[in-house]
């Protein structure tokens, strides 16, 4: 049986998947509003104080905030520099992992919105 290399022909397999374009939601995409809050309720107000705070330049924060697909390597850098997120957040909007401050800096403690109670110290005497 001949293969491919004796009979002049090249057989190509695809053997990669193309790669992720932009979502077509575009910055309306829960990804690109998801990522757009977290700067904003972290308190930057430009996309290029936020891509500084991580390293990188403000072109690359601004293609996710427009819809494009967010990287592992980006999402790596973004876990590394602000502490309290996890990736299961940034990429699914799963806040189940987030620490107890990020949680409320982002909204996402249930009923946040209600006034917080302190527990009474020591013990509370009966009549």
């Amino acid at each position: 049986m001949p293969n491919c290399f004796d009979s002049g022909q090249v057989l190509v397999e695809s053997a990669f998947l193309p790669m992720a374009g932009r979502d077509p939601e575009g910055r309306n995409s829960e990804l690109a509003q998801r990522l757009r809050g977290l700067r904003e309720k972290l308190g930057y107000e430009t996309k290029r104080a936020f891509a500084t705070k991580l390293g990188i330049t403000e072109n690359r924060w601004d293609n996710v905030e427009n819809g494009h697909p967010l990287s592992r390597q980006l999402a790596d850098i973004v876990l590394s520099k602000i502490k309290g997120l996890t990736r299961s957040y940034l990429f699914d909007g799963d806040p189940a992992g987030l620490s107890i401050d990020m949680a409320r800096r982002l909204g996402e403690l249930p009923g946040s919105d209600a006034p917080h109670r302190q527990r009474p110290r020591g013990r509370e005497r009966r009549a």
